[in-house]
């Protein structure tokens, strides 16, 4: 079910120009159906809480997050 849509997705879908992070839309695509398929067949399921143990740089984080907002190139036409 998953895969058939995935590779509907792929054939319709022209990467080309994606960044390496846009390149994982069939990922995310993937993480967003499953959650549809698990509700469709009533599986039970427990969200458990997630701790980050490693210290975060925050600063750079924003920074780095802002900085890759604001020079992305759009596509090009």
């Amino acid at each position: 079910w998953l895969m058939d849509i995935l590779l509907k997705v792929e054939e319709q879908l022209d990467t080309s120009s994606y960044s390496a992070s846009d390149l994982r839309v069939y990922g995310y695509l993937a993480e967003r159906l499953l959650d549809v398929w698990v509700n469709h067949h009533h599986i039970r399921y427990v969200e458990c809480p997630v701790k980050n143990l490693e210290n975060q740089h925050w600063f750079k984080k924003i920074f780095n997050f802002l900085k890759r907002k604001f020079t992305k190139k759009g596509p090009q036409k």
